[in-house]
């Protein structure tokens, strides 16, 4: 059985059977987390580099289209 709904709506009792909550046990998610904190952390590194001068507007622009 799967609940769907706002998630915040959601009693406890029930809350392991949501999208959600399903959706969170996958590989696929626990790897699209790991790649999504992957790229937070490039882009931080990348913008302390421009904030210090050391990428130039034109090589910014083209790593962030």
């Amino acid at each position: 059985m799967l609940r769907l709904g706002h998630p915040a709506r959601v009693s406890p009792s029930v809350e392991a059977h949501t999208l959600d909550a399903l959706l969170e046990k996958t590989p696929e998610h626990q790897l699209a987390r790991r790649w999504t904190r992957e790229a937070v952390a490039l882009r931080r590194k990348a913008r302390a580099r421009f904030e210090r001068g050391q990428i130039g507007h034109r090589a910014r622009r083209e790593a962030f289209g």
